[in-house]
């Protein structure tokens, strides 16, 4: 073997070694995407009915979300706008009980109309607010991410890829919820989102002060806002007939 043969060889040795010692590429953003919007399939199921991806929409799935829940103490309704795995205490206006949820997003396709899952304490979900949640749509041709916003329910939302300017298409009827089990135990920590209002101070209406007019003029609840007069016979007439 030749000197040259030598040199070629360990030259080559040297390539392998410092390829073997390169970090592999980091995954795309599709892969990514991917492994955080697969979910385990529990609790309370939010489904898009006749989900229809036309043209070059290819995938879609909701960053930011908007929906009703009703108190299952007090029935009373509450509207709150959620972040996807981001755990949220809500505070009943008439109970005061404490209501928790969890929103886990799921990617959707031609193949699965999934928005999510939920798991829920002391609530339940009865309505989408589709016009006030943020959409994200990937593109067929270049597998690029665009947002999606005012898609409305029963109505075609027509858009173009601001990469390929192909165009895109997404309908969708409404979004219904389904129970499949109650879920997972939601842990509460420093980073859960209070949702609280105020009570509404209560006035007292029978504090009577000697010397001083009544709360309110004396009206009671029912007529303190009306307008009406009220007109009384005297009693000279009174004396007058007698």
């Amino acid at each position: 073997m030749t000197a040259m043969e030598i040199k070629d060889t360990s030259s080559s040795a040297r390539v392998e070694k410092s390829a073997a010692q390169l970090p592999s590429p980091p995954p795309s953003t599709g892969e990514q995407s991917a492994k955080k919007l697969d979910p385990a399939r529990r609790g309370t199921e939010l489904r898009l009915r006749n989900l229809r991806l036309l043209e070059s929409a290819a995938t879609l799935h909701c960053t930011i979300l908007r929906i009703g829940i009703k108190c299952t103490r007090c029935k009373t309704v509450h509207h709150i706008t959620m972040h996807s795995e981001k755990p949220y205490v809500v505070v009943c206006d008439r109970c005061r009980s404490q209501m928790s949820l969890v929103y886990h997003a799921a990617l959707m396709h031609a193949a699965s109309s999934t928005v999510g899952f939920f798991d829920l304490s002391a609530c339940q979900p009865f309505d989408l607010v589709l016009q006030d949640c943020q959409l994200i749509a990937g593109c067929l041709e270049c597998n690029k991410e665009l947002p999606v916003h005012g898609l409305h329910a029963d109505q075609e939302k027509q858009f173009w890829c601001i990469s390929c300017h192909k165009k895109m298409i997404i309908s969708v009827e409404k979004g219904t919820f389904i129970l499949l089990n109650d879920g997972a135990a939601i842990r509460i920590g420093a980073d859960a989102v209070l949702i609280s209002k105020k009570a509404k101070a209560k006035t007292d209406l029978r504090i009577i002060a000697e010397g001083k007019p009544l709360p309110d003029k004396g009206a009671c609840l029912h007529y303190k806002k009306s307008f009406r007069w009220f007109r009384f016979v005297s009693a000279l007439s009174l004396a007058y007939y007698v």
